[in-house]
């Protein structure tokens, strides 16, 4: 294979926040289903799909070469390595008859691959496939047809996968949301739920149990903005008539995560902790967080839980020529709080966890951008390359920046072969 001049460019966020056509299966001819005694218990409690597993994390990946390549890569939290998902001697890695030559979004659930497959053509719809964890046996699930859009997240109970799907309606610019149910056995698509056109802001916000966590925004005479979170029952397709919470949307906003619902008061800069199982509330004062920073800071305060008890609190500040943004650890239980400094030095945006082990989080560090020859108008041509490593969580907590790289096979032995 000649020399190729290539660069790369990471698609891990594009995992969690791509749009797939869909909305009405066709026939498939999916060969085996997704194995595993486990899963025939139908009460089990929705899960965030994953693209992890305890013993490494699966990504996509995009090449850019003579032609664009999207390929699976996993990596290895034994070895600290990543590699295409591929076994096959000599494989270049930039045809389809290489297992890891995919695109779509990989989700591991119960001992398989589920693939989200975005084929971007007018000959192969998109699809799901399902596949062995190696990338092999790789076997068509269902297909979707045009008229209608899926949104991550996507959760499942072992059995099926539920999301969020928008239907156009045909000679109308209408668009109907749905909540909807793919069978991980035979590939049918059963409709859950329809929304009102009025909920055309619906969203999906989270999962406790046997329920969906769906978001909708309202405005009164006044024009007020509320949002409230209600369950919606994935057993009986039925929505809670009395919400979860019911929040002013100026002054408030909420997160729901690990059977915990997290209502931020902005006014208050308090935060409201309701348990899920136990209905126990707690209300930690995050006050002292944002005296501690220099500014006038927005009111609206941005939240991510990183650890159960451990939240990493967003503030901006927009006092002065250029915006400023803040981002504290905060421990709830004991009330103590730090600048969160883990940054990229490339473009300094905040290091994400990609994946976690019991101790540790895969992260990207940084971006290296180098030399990958000139075109054919002698213009230099940038390879950007994702640097990766673990870290431990009390070091990345506690923004110490003890990285253990991750080696890489394949950038770029791969394509200079």
């Amino acid at each position: 294979m000649k020399k190729h001049s290539v660069w790369k460019l990471f698609v891990g966020v594009l995992a969690m926040a791509a749009m797939l056509s869909a909305c009405q299966s066709t026939q498939n001819n999916a060969s085996e289903t997704v194995n595993n005694t486990a899963a025939a218990n139908t009460n089990a409690p929705l899960t965030l799909c994953q693209s992890c597993t305890a013993d490494g994390y699966y990504q996509t990946e995009v090449f850019y070469t003579d032609k664009t390549n999207v390929n699976l890569t996993y990596f290895d939290f034994n070895s600290k390595k990543q590699i295409f998902l591929c076994e096959q001697p000599g494989c270049t890695h930039d045809t389809e008859s290489c297992r890891s030559h995919v695109v779509g979004i990989p989700y591991v659930i119960n001992d398989s691959l589920v693939l989200f497959s975005m084929t971007e053509s007018e000959t192969t719809p998109d699809n799901i496939q399902l596949a062995d964890k190696n990338g092999a046996n790789r076997r068509l699930l269902m297909e979707f047809p045009a008229d209608c859009r899926v949104s991550t997240p996507v959760y499942h109970d072992g059995q099926n996968l539920y999301m969020m799907a928008e239907q156009s309606i045909p000679d109308t610019a209408d668009i109907v949301k749905k909540i909807v149910k793919v069978s991980l056995q035979d590939g049918s698509l059963t409709e859950i739920y329809a929304f009102d056109k009025k909920d055309y802001a619906a969203s999906l916000s989270g999962a406790w149990g046997r329920n969906l966590v769906i978001s909708h925004y309202r405005m009164d005479e006044q024009h007020n903005v509320y949002s409230d979170k209600c369950f919606l029952n994935m057993d009986t397709g039925e929505m809670d008539d009395e919400p979860l919470a019911v929040l002013d949307a100026e002054n408030e906003g909420a997160v729901v995560g690990d059977g915990v619902l997290y209502r931020i008061k902005y006014p208050e800069q308090k935060i409201e902790i309701l348990d899920l199982e136990t209905k126990e509330t707690q209300t930690v004062d995050y006050a002292p967080v944002a005296a501690s920073i220099d500014g006038t800071l927005e009111p609206d305060v941005g939240l991510s839980v990183v650890e159960p008890g451990i939240l990493r609190l967003y503030f901006k500040d927009f006092s002065g020529e250029e915006a400023k943004h803040y981002d504290v650890m905060f421990n709830i239980e004991s009330g103590e709080y730090h600048p969160f400094t883990l940054f990229k030095p490339y473009n300094h945006t905040i290091i994400e966890p990609l994946a976690e082990t019991k101790d540790s989080f895969l992260v990207q560090t940084d971006w290296k951008a180098s030399s990958a020859g000139v075109d054919e108008m002698g213009y230099e041509i940038q390879r950007f390359d994702a640097q990766y490593a673990m870290i431990s969580k009390s070091d990345y907590e506690n923004s110490i920046p003890n990285y253990i790289p991750i080696a890489s096979d394949i950038y770029p032995d791969a394509w200079e072969k």
